[in-house]
């Protein structure tokens, strides 16, 4: 077992040395003017480091339980992570993946990352626009986010159109049978349709009773609603979202 990690821990290097090979990577860190004028580097650096090493670490276990479940990433597995580095699109993919693991604000969305990314280096794909979507937007989902997240996909599937109206008293009275708080449904929806994990779209409802000879004397209004439906990159998502939760 102990020779094994090391095995790894070696893969892991070389890994490292082949992404920075493609992206020429430097750390500019110790140079920042900012960092200078602080004073002790070496004190800036550890706090930073003491700072984030809990969730850091609790953020990179849950990578590699999706990376890799219930067991640590073997030889063989980051040998394939290795050898799928053959270009700089996927070396920028690879490390902006692992970056977004200690920017992310949810152990779920790590767990997510890891699974995106066992599943495109497994299948030697190469990178879709859906999975860059649903990388950028995990980067900003909360855990509740993504159990909102998985509410409304839920509900979709339980419409006849795979749409439904934000007033609608169906889409209320299910919010209210999974004890849903409205207000966060609310913030997750904007969030899902500004990363693109959910569609809105706007549909007018004409009621109007219009005098052809005399149309400024035509009675109605015209209501413009707002409906929500599935996106790409969102059922997508959802298909991870389902292994997680």
């Amino acid at each position: 077992m102990e020779n094994e990690i090391e095995q790894a821990k070696n893969m892991l290097d070389t890994i490292s040395g082949k992404l920075k090979g493609y992206l020429d990577a430097r750390d500019n860190i110790l140079d920042n003017e900012y960092v200078q004028v602080l004073g002790d580097v070496s004190k800036v650096v550890g706090l930073l480091r003491n700072a984030s090493t809990l969730i850091a670490q609790k953020r990179f276990e849950a990578f590699l339980k999706g990376f890799k479940p219930n067991d640590i990433p073997t030889e063989t597995q980051l040998a394939k992570l290795r050898d799928y580095i053959d270009n700089e699109e996927k070396a920028q993919f690879i490390s902006d993946t692992l970056s977004k693991i200690l920017l992310s604000k949810s152990t779920k969305s790590c767990t997510i990352l890891g699974m995106i990314m066992y599943e495109v280096i497994e299948n030697k794909q190469n990178i879709s626009l859906d999975y860059l979507v649903c990388i950028d937007a995990l980067m900003n989902l909360f855990d509740k986010d993504i159990d909102n997240i998985k509410f409304l996909y839920e509900f979709f599937d339980t419409t006849k159109t795979g749409k439904f109206f934000a007033s609608s008293k169906a889409y209320k009275e299910a919010c209210k049978n999974r004890d849903i708080d409205t207000n966060s449904m609310e913030l997750t929806l904007e969030k899902a349709v500004y990363h693109q994990v959910v569609r809105r779209t706007y549909e007018i409802d004409l009621d109007l009773d219009i005098d052809v000879e005399n149309p400024s004397f035509s009675d109605g209004q015209a209501e413009n609603d707002e409906y929500y439906s599935k996106s790409s990159p969102g059922k997508l998502l959802y298909s991870f979202i389902k292994k997680v939760t």
